[in-house]
């Protein structure tokens, strides 16, 4: 697995632009004395190389994401911490793409994801406050006479 840049003339234009291809099987070659050869460390420099490897890494993340908050908030929960957990790991997920990716993701990108998460997060907390205020009708309850 690995990748390969193409080059690629655009038509009417003397500009060239350069695609990313994705490798399925890679042959490694062989360095004298038969060791085998392998990169450990890639360093890309240019935004448009970037975007197509953090695209792939954040969509993975964020389907990760959206798959545990759907479990997290189907669960009935009386207590409140799976909700308390759901907004965690969105917040989480939030710092992480704004300090590690936010300069190689494209705005619209960014924005898409923020909507479809400050949904899931108002469901969340409307959640955790229901769960609160049942909490708090069953203590007053108990104490009245």
């Amino acid at each position: 697995m690995g990748y390969s840049l193409r080059k690629v003339k655009i038509p009417k234009t003397k500009r060239t632009k350069y695609e990313l291809l994705y490798l399925d099987n890679i042959v490694g070659f062989s360095m004298p004395k038969r060791k085998d050869f392998s990169v450990d460390n890639i360093n890309l420099y240019n935004k448009y190389f970037c975007h197509h490897l953090v695209i792939k890494k954040v969509n993975k993340l964020y389907n990760k994401l959206l798959l545990l908050l759907t479990e997290l908030l189907v669960t009935d929960d009386e207590s409140g911490d799976t909700y308390r957990e759901a907004l965690n790991q969105i917040e989480r997920f939030r710092i992480q793409i704004k300090n590690k990716y936010r300069m190689f993701l494209e705005r619209k990108e960014l924005e898409e994801m923020s909507k479809q998460l400050k949904l899931l997060q108002m469901e969340a907390k409307n959640k955790m406050i229901s769960v609160n205020m049942s909490y708090q009708n069953l203590n007053t309850v108990g104490k009245s006479r």
